[in-house]
């Protein structure tokens, strides 16, 4: 059986019952065939389609990063300042979240600057 593909953000279902998978730009993504998974990727086309590129990485990859953002990105609403001011510090993912601001290392002060 074919894979099973959905449309996202607009509809395509032909007499067969087979649609396309399209992003953001109208690109496809084949072979993703949980429904679940597609219809997240149709919200996700919805309400935050520059979001699109990291659930699709997520679900076509065995990357941990990927699915890490995807997850993040899902639990608060595809809002990365959300995620960088992220309070559930009881998320075993806290510590590994993704759009955290590093504080830059400071430069230790050279003999000039004392002078």
């Amino acid at each position: 059986m074919p894979a099973r593909e959905v449309d996202v953000g607009r509809s395509t279902e032909g007499g067969d019952g087979e649609g396309a998978v399209l992003g953001a730009k109208g690109a496809r993504i084949r072979g993703e065939t949980d429904p679940k998974r597609l219809e997240r990727l149709a919200a996700v086309s919805k309400d935050g389609p520059s979001k699109l590129g990291a659930f699709r990485r997520a679900y076509s990859s065995k990357s941990l990063r990927a699915a890490v953002s995807a997850f993040c990105l899902e639990c608060l609403w595809l809002d990365p300042a959300a995620i960088r001011g992220c309070t559930a510090t009881a998320c075993p993912l806290w510590n590994v979240r993704p759009y955290q601001s590093y504080p830059k290392e400071r430069e230790p002060a050279s003999d000039e600057s004392k002078g």
